[in-house]
């Protein structure tokens, strides 16, 4: 009996092998109709993806292109930080469909049953390894913290108004009211500008604020000795011919279209004379 119940041990040991190692062949074999969908999956979302990046990249310089001066720093940070948050959430759902495509097609080149899949499988695996790294690419400037083209609107804006000035008789010129950007010695009526970027936000701001520093510069004529006045002759000797002061808004547009690739264009501010 002991000889009995070992032989049945032994073919009852050798039988769950032998069960074990079909359940790990049937679990290791592939399937064709399955790996395909998904790596018909993986190729739509990220065409999807793709077009995607450059929209969102618009939305980032249209942001920045229609706040004042002073914001844009702010509204390109903001836009970009939302930006980044959500094509990152898309990425890693893309991430999850090619390592599922790629474990199915695997599954499939692997299985000796299915030779006939075998050459398609693998030119199926290569396309979804260069469509991954395709949208890597695209997409990486999205994902992260400074994106160039925030980087470069920020910068040229930052020039635009500084080079514009090189035209003022006077420049930051300090008053109670606040900081006038630009002023003008033109005769017996001088001319104050403010320098913003070509949106109505912005420019209705500048409106208010040359109203505030013509009124200001007005009362300063007024005053015998003014000390705002005599800084200003000093910066130039015309403006002892200045009777009164008017004022107006130059702006500038800086909005480089981005193309297909998720690319964008250097350009050079485009300045406009009396916006307001």
């Amino acid at each position: 009996m002991r000889n009995g119940k070992m032989v049945r041990a032994g073919f009852v040991a050798v039988a769950v092998a032998v069960m074990g190692i079909g359940i790990g062949v049937a679990w290791a074999s592939g399937d064709w109709s399955a790996a395909r969908s998904k790596a018909d999956e993986f190729k739509s979302r990220q065409q999807d993806l793709r077009k995607l990046d450059p929209e969102e990249t618009r939305r980032i310089v249209t942001a920045i292109c229609e706040a004042d001066e002073d914001a844009r720093k702010d509204a390109g940070r903001d836009i970009s930080d939302r930006v980044s948050r959500e094509v990152n959430d898309k990425m890693s759902d893309l991430e999850r469909v090619r390592n599922d495509a790629n474990k199915l097609l695997d599954d499939v080149i692997s299985d000796d049953n299915l030779k006939d899949n075998r050459d398609d499988a693998k030119r199926m695996k290569d396309d979804v390894s260069t469509r991954w790294d395709a949208i890597e690419r695209m997409s990486r400037s999205l994902r992260g913290a400074n994106h160039p083209v925030v980087a470069f609107m920020l910068t040229q804006g930052q020039q635009a108004h500084t080079d514009r000035q090189r035209d003022c008789d006077a420049s930051e010129v300090v008053l109670d009211s606040g900081r006038v950007d630009c002023v003008i010695a033109s005769g017996e009526t001088c001319t104050v500008i403010e320098l913003k970027p070509q949106n109505s936000r912005a420019v209705g701001n500048g409106i208010d604020q040359y109203r505030r520093y013509v009124r200001s510069l007005n009362e300063e004529l007024k005053k015998p000795g003014s000390d705002v006045i005599k800084k200003l002759i000093d910066k130039k000797s015309d403006f002892a011919k200045c009777k009164s002061f008017e004022g107006r808004v130059d702006c500038y547009k800086l909005c480089p279209d981005i193309n297909e690739d998720n690319e964008f264009r250097e350009v050079r501010a485009d300045w406009r004379k009396d916006c307001s």
